[in-house]
């Protein structure tokens, strides 16, 4: 089983998971930001990221294509 991971990658992902979330997130919190303080940023960073400001992408392609 872990020759089949070590092929298909799969073992590599939770390195890397490791890598570019779990350790930015214990950096900030070792600088002195509190868990409440991070955990909104999360949350506010991802639901604009997956649902950004209704009318801000056709403004901008709006604008874009106005030249």
């Amino acid at each position: 089983m872990g020759d089949l991971m070590r092929r298909t990658g799969i073992q590599g992902i939770g390195t890397w998971i490791h890598k570019k979330i779990v350790d930015p997130f214990v950096d900030i919190l070792t600088r002195g930001a509190e868990p409440k303080q991070l955990a909104f940023s999360a949350a506010l960073g991802l639901t604009l990221g997956m649902f950004p400001i209704v009318g801000s992408d056709a403004s901008a392609l709006f604008v874009m294509n106005v030249e």
